[in-house]
């Protein structure tokens, strides 16, 4: 599994610096349950407890964003 994500205080101030000239972010209303961004710890909890185990990890766009490759855990 690929997983990219950025951390919640980041993505809120990159949608609000986005909105005056995104068309997407004008009109889009953040839904119940979702979330602006989680934090590596986050994600790695939600992997485990889904039965994945983390095998890498590489943070690109100035080291803001990480991407996340993991795996089904073996039996």
């Amino acid at each position: 599994m690929l997983v990219t994500m950025i951390p919640p205080g980041i993505s809120r101030c990159w949608h609000f610096l986005r909105r005056p000239w995104d068309a997407d972010q004008k009109h889009r209303i953040k839904a119940d349950g979702e979330c602006w961004g989680m934090k590596r710890a986050e994600v790695h909890r939600l992997l485990t407890q889904s039965g994945f185990a983390v095998r890498r990890e590489t943070r690109f766009m100035l080291f803001i964003n990480c991407l996340t490759i993991a795996e089904k855990a073996s039996a």
